[in-house]
């Protein structure tokens, strides 16, 4: 009998040990959760505007293949593989095709071509780091040399002792020596060390309180800072101040139905700022601090993007505008010769509105009422709102899926997940605003994830025709990467916030079926011209 019962404890503890295996093994994550992952070079967030950058069901980040040109890396994309040559030596890289465009391995990439490379899947932000390569001291001046371009995040002098430091973020310090021994009559030594996991703090030790100036201006591999008692002699001559650069041409390339790209042929690495803007629809671009000497024709682009490219010269500013066809991805980038302007076709665009499935999620739900005020919850007028947007699709041909039809409560990575299994190819969020004091604030915000630009597309699309068909105050498409429901999404997605619900005005509005109506048709409208172009000001008519 102790045999049997021995036996029968021992088929006991198995049997419980194969239950909990189990139980791990259901709960256990296949891979890694698929979505869009933000991309930092040297802190430096960096826009692709042909695609983006993802994880992988493996876990693994694939990048577009232009985040080599980024990292100032030649390269030439093959069928299966994309040859490199960095500093006179040949690699070659699997690629993987994904939604028509060429993506490779972030991480071995980055280990290929020696680069720092860490992924935090908290942030799903991947980032390569600038490597201090040396550093020295001579000649009354610093010099720091780094793997990529840097430009220092902080320059400040110290007392007791005196001490000037120099933090450079986005870096690591994998120099061998550490500290310098100058001995000069201005610099005792220089010493490097890592500040904190994503900073480089290097300082300068003085011997008494000294000036200093910066010698390096915006991003280069090489930071020269001068220390000492010269800087503040006055120059012996002054030289007249140079003439501001001139933009000389400007080169339009159909590249194909797709895209296109503007080049501004322009010297001296020039500041721009750009912005997509409605009623008409157009991209305008401001290059700073340039001339335009002669006027430069119009261009009659005649292309499934841009009908035309203009041309003006302002004070000290050129603006160069694009009459677009359609709401698209856009990127500008400089180099020394030239400003480029890229556009693109958004992802899911083309074809009709009655050919896409659009996944709707009323925000909230379930024990997680969201907003309260008026007696109203935020989670019963977004279901509501949501039920007449589907409507308004609907009467244009979409296929539209709800993530809750009732008061159901959901996790927010379900939310999205939901345009994956379905087969969604955009997905919108629909959520009411609070601020937490009565009638303070008011109007129509609209958020995309700034690492998807066919989001901020879509942003824009749907916002222009809320504002402009409901005249709800306009507070402005704007970017948020902590948003679950867009960090997660694998297609064009934003959130909607309709309003405040605080707001006894934006509430009144919204518990109105008929402005919902008119609301719900809004959004139609700008998806209809994101889907099929033209700009969404001005009605959706079939």
């Amino acid at each position: 009998m102790p045999l049997v019962g021995d036996m029968m404890a021992r088929c006991a503890a198995f049997f419980i040990f194969i239950v909990l295996f189990l139980f791990v093994l259901m709960f256990m994550p296949v891979g890694a959760e698929p979505g869009p992952v933000n991309i930092l070079v040297a802190s430096r967030q960096v826009e692709i505007p042909s695609s983006q950058a993802y994880l992988d069901s493996n876990g693994v980040v694939k990048a577009p293949v232009e985040v080599l040109r980024v990292l100032d890396v030649s390269y030439v994309v093959g069928e299966n593989r994309v040859t490199v040559v960095d500093d006179g030596r040949t690699y070659e890289l699997r690629v993987t095709k994904h939604l028509g465009s060429t993506f490779i391995d972030l991480a071995d990439a980055s280990k290929l071509l020696g680069f720092v490379y860490v992924f935090d899947k908290d942030s799903m932000t991947a980032q390569i780091k600038a490597k201090l390569v040396s550093f020295d001291f001579a000649e009354g001046k610093l010099k720091a040399v780094f793997d990529l371009p840097v430009q220092p995040s902080s320059v400040r002098l110290w007392q007791d002792p005196w001490r000037l430091s120099i933090d450079i973020k986005g870096a690591v310090a994998l120099v061998d020596e550490r500290s310098l021994n100058v001995g000069s009559a201005d610099v005792k030594g220089v010493r490097v060390g890592q500040f904190d996991q994503d900073t480089v703090r290097i300082v300068i030790d003085l011997t008494s309180k000294l000036p200093y100036k910066l010698l390096t201006v915006g991003l280069s591999r090489e930071l020269q800072v001068a220390v000492g008692s010269e800087i503040s002699k006055p120059a012996a001559e002054s030289k007249p101040p140079a003439e501001p650069p001139a933009v000389t041409g400007v080169v339009f390339d159909p590249v194909d139905n797709d895209s296109a790209t503007i080049k501004v042929l322009v010297a001296g690495k020039p500041e721009f700022a750009a912005s997509m803007i409605s009623d008409p629809l157009r991209l305008v671009v401001d290059i700073k601090g340039v001339v335009l000497p002669e006027p430069i024709a119009d261009i009659d682009a005649k292309h499934p993007l841009v009908s035309s490219v203009r041309i003006g010269g302002q004070k000290n500013m050129v603006r160069v505008v694009l009459d677009l066809q359609r709401y698209v991805i856009y990127h500008v980038s400089v180099d020394s010769e030239s400003v480029m302007i890229g556009i693109k076709m958004p992802a899911a665009a083309g074809g009709k509105l009655s050919q896409k499935t659009i996944v709707l999620d009323p925000g909230h739900g379930g024990k997680q009422t969201g907003a309260i005020a008026g007696g109203v919850k935020e989670k019963d007028l977004n279901l509501l709102i949501a039920r007449q947007v589907k409507v308004a699709l609907e009467e244009k041909g979409a296929r539209v899926i709800m993530t809750r039809t009732d008061d159901s409560e959901l996790d927010l990575p379900s939310r999205p997940a939901v345009a994956d299994r379905v087969g969604g190819d955009i997905f919108i969020s629909i959520h009411c605003n609070a601020c937490g004091v009565p009638d303070k604030m008011s109007g129509v915000e609209t958020y995309y994830h700034p690492a998807q630009l066919s989001s901020r597309a879509l942003a824009a699309a749907i916002h222009d025709a809320v504002v402009k068909k409901t005249g709800l105050k306009d507070r402005s498409i704007r970017e948020r990467s902590g948003l679950a429901v867009l960090r997660h999404s694998r297609v064009p997605a934003v959130l909607l916030e309709c309003g405040y619900l605080d707001n006894s005005k934006d509430r009144g509005l919204l518990l109105s079926s008929d402005f919902r109506k008119k609301f719900a048709s809004a959004v139609a409208d700008g998806l209809k011209a994101y889907v099929e172009g033209g700009s969404a000001i001005g009605g959706g008519e079939d």
